[in-house]
């Protein structure tokens, strides 16, 4: 979520710009949204991906062996787009209500 309103307040122009040019806000709030769900599934992605070679490193000096299956990468990658819809709902609506004046000042 910080992510996002720090992207949010660094790109007010932009901001400005595109709701000048003609933008709605369903543009705005949903270019942000997006953004938010690309950085959660993509920590997801590489999170699932290093630990699964962490444990196989570490399966490799014990006795037993792991097996990852698909259910579990599923619902880590579920629950990652989750997390970055909810994280980031609030500043894709914060900055698509913003004033084009003020943004463009």
């Amino acid at each position: 979520m910080n992510m996002i309103y720090i992207s949010v307040s660094e790109r007010t122009k932009e901001i400005g710009v595109r709701r000048a040019m003609g933008g709605t806000k369903n543009n705005i709030r949903l270019q942000f949204l997006l953004e938010g769900v690309s950085l959660t599934l993509f920590g997801g992605i590489l999170g699932y991906i290093l630990g699964v070679l962490l444990a196989f490193a570490i399966s490799s000096l014990l006795p037993f062996s792991i097996y990852p299956d698909w259910f579990t990468a599923s619902l880590a990658l579920g629950i990652s787009v989750f997390i970055g819809i909810i994280f980031s709902w609030l500043p894709a609506k914060s900055a698509s209500k913003k004033d084009i004046v003020a943004l463009i000042r």
